[in-house]
């Protein structure tokens, strides 16, 4: 298990490919090497969407884990709120009785984020 080592979140606009670091949660054994428990596991941001118009969500992948050069396998995809569900749905039926349903086209959707308390789960080969 690990976590990571400093919260991130859409907001901050992450770079693509930007690295990021995550801590073992627990004394490991891999390729029968021995990794105590703190040991920093990097990572990458594999993909950004921010969140946009029409209540659709940010959405943010995580991957490419490694460990002293070890690849490690798992991927952590996180999205925001989803506000599609009632933003649409609203803004046409308002739209058609009221004829101010364009205003909700203006709702975002939520930000997504991965905070310290969340712990993940990876795998070796």
């Amino acid at each position: 298990s690990v976590r990571i080592k400093n919260p991130i979140n859409t907001k901050s606009k992450p770079i693509e490919g930007s690295p990021v670091e995550f801590i073992l949660l627990n004394d490991t054994k891999i390729s029968n090497k021995f990794y105590p428990k703190g040991t920093i596991i990097t990572a990458r941001v594999e993909t950004f969407s921010p969140r946009s118009v029409w209540g659709t969500p940010a959405d943010l992948i995580i991957g490419n884990f490694q460990i002293d050069g070890t690849n490690l396998q798992g991927e952590i995809n996180k999205t925001g709120t989803n506000r599609t569900i009632w933003v649409r749905p609203l803004a046409i039926l308002v739209g058609v009785f009221c004829g101010t349903g364009f205003f909700f086209i203006f709702v975002k959707g939520g930000q997504a984020k991965i905070n310290t308390n969340e712990n993940f789960t990876l795998y070796t080969n």
